[in-house]
């Protein structure tokens, strides 16, 4: 065995923010490889290379599973500390890290984002990895970066070349506006409010001295022209400033002023007295739910997202199997409670002929829910952005395409009118006085009755 290398050569390991534990196994792996470092000496120095929570955490498992290999504590060190929640801290700080040559070191960021994604993809290749980093470059930079090289080359050579762009061009750089002032002079901002126009109060008959010949006299056309013009450059000029959150919704309260009324523009023809509530249309749309075609109501005026369990057992049969519990919580509507037997994960196609669009949303299944249809309530209306519009083609949207626009069913709600044809004066009086004493047979119905 060749000399052990010294104690401030050796990696530690903390366990806290963002670590690099495999960064720490591999240093070891080399160190063991190189040196012909026993495991013994490995071992016995575990103690000083945990710090912090990590050493906590391996005094524990020393006490409880005793003296074992390197090996078996590589292990034991993955399973620890390549868990969720550090993949989900590096993960963001990766993804959030885009490369600004104002702040950073082409050498120092390169190498950090390679330690991230060799800690968090074993199996992940150079390529894959150089071609991950140049994206966090931005479009110009990156560009130019992948164009010095024909792929394959190594992160020396990234390295390098980042370096000499950053320090030859200005590509990646953010304009600033340079603020050029004085050096010797230093900025005062005036105050304008000091520097109000003082009306001229003078007697206009009283003598004064002419500008041109310096003699007392009456003022010439000339001079009182310029006058007038010096007393116009020192009128300070005055702007409305509108404030900026009346051009953001507001909400009407009853303590609002009644007295600024506009009556609303009708965009539509109105239909005769009494029959306008035979102009309403539906809002369902069709959607494809597990290759079953489907109808779903979008409901602004929903709380949350819900289905009947009678409708949704057409859709999904083996919906129950599919169940997940739902917490303590009470739905009611505006005539009853509401019974919830759990929540459901679907996945709601809604097709087009250029693209469909798919939305994963919970439902609420209910038990005594009645209505044959989704109803996509307000949680998933603004969670997908989804807009309805109103105008006279009725459709919506999903997302920020606002050209790709979804049809509703164009059918009318059917409203049967039930007409009430009152009986003639003469029938009404034989009835109440001829047949006042007769017994009809039960079983007859009143058409018959009547006949």
């Amino acid at each position: 065995m060749k000399e052990a290398p010294q104690f401030k050569q050796w990696p530690t390991l903390t366990g806290e923010g963002e670590y690099d534990h495999m960064s720490f196994i591999k240093t070891i792996n080399m160190l063991q490889d190189d040196d012909a470092i026993p495991d013994e000496l490995i071992i016995a120095r575990l103690h000083s290379l945990f710090e912090k929570s990590a050493k906590r955490w391996y005094y524990g498992i020393r006490q409880k599973n005793g003296k074992n290999t390197w090996s078996w504590w590589k292990q034991e060190i993955i399973t620890r500390w390549a868990n969720d929640a550090w993949r989900y801290k590096i993960e963001n700080a990766f993804e959030n890290s885009f490369f600004d040559p104002d702040k950073y070191k082409p050498l120092t960021w390169f190498l950090k984002r390679v330690e991230r994604l060799n800690a968090l993809y074993l199996e992940m290749s150079q390529k894959m990895v150089h071609r991950k980093i140049l994206k966090k470059c931005g479009g110009e930079l990156g560009h130019a970066l992948k164009s010095r090289f024909i792929e394959p080359c190594s992160t020396e050579e990234y390295i390098n070349a980042l370096e000499d762009i950053v320090t030859r061009t200005k590509i990646g750089r953010n304009w600033k506006k340079l603020d050029i002032k004085s050096p010797n002079k230093p900025f005062i901002k005036k105050d304008k409010s000091k520097e109000a126009f003082k009306p001229n109060t003078s007697n206009n008959n009283e003598q004064r001295k002419c500008h041109k010949c310096a003699e007392e006299s009456e003022s010439s056309e000339s001079d009182e022209i310029n006058i007038i013009n010096a007393q116009i450059n020192n009128i300070d000029i005055i702007y409305e400033v509108l404030d900026v959150n009346s051009n953001l919704p507001q909400a009407g309260t009853s303590n609002t002023n009644l007295t600024n009324i506009q009556d609303a523009k009708i965009y539509r023809t109105k239909p005769e007295k009494g029959m306008g509530y035979t102009t309403g249309k539906s809002g369902i749309s069709i959607v494809m739910v597990d290759k079953q075609e489907g109808k779903v109501s979008l409901d602004t005026g929903a709380y949350f997202t819900c289905v009947g369990k009678s409708y949704l057992k057409t859709i999904v049969p083996d919906w129950q199997e599919k169940l997940r519990p739902i917490r303590g919580v009470k739905f009611s509507s505006a005539s009853e409670s509401m019974k919830p037997l759990g929540i459901i994960d679907l996945t709601l196609i809604f097709p087009h002929p250029s693209q469909c669009v798919r939305i994963k949303v919970e439902f609420v299944v209910m038990d005594n829910f009645t209505s044959n249809h989704f109803i996509l309530g307000n949680d998933n209306l603004s969670t997908y952005c989804i807009d309805i519009s109103k105008q006279k083609d009725r459709y919506f949207t999903i997302g920020d395409n606002k050209r790709q626009k979804f049809d509703f069913l164009n059918k009318k709600k059917q409203i049967t009118v039930i007409k009430n044809e009152g009986k003639s004066p003469e029938k009404e009086l034989f009835t109440s006085e001829q047949l006042k004493e007769v017994e009809f047979n039960k079983e007859l119905t009143e058409k018959m009755k009547e006949k």
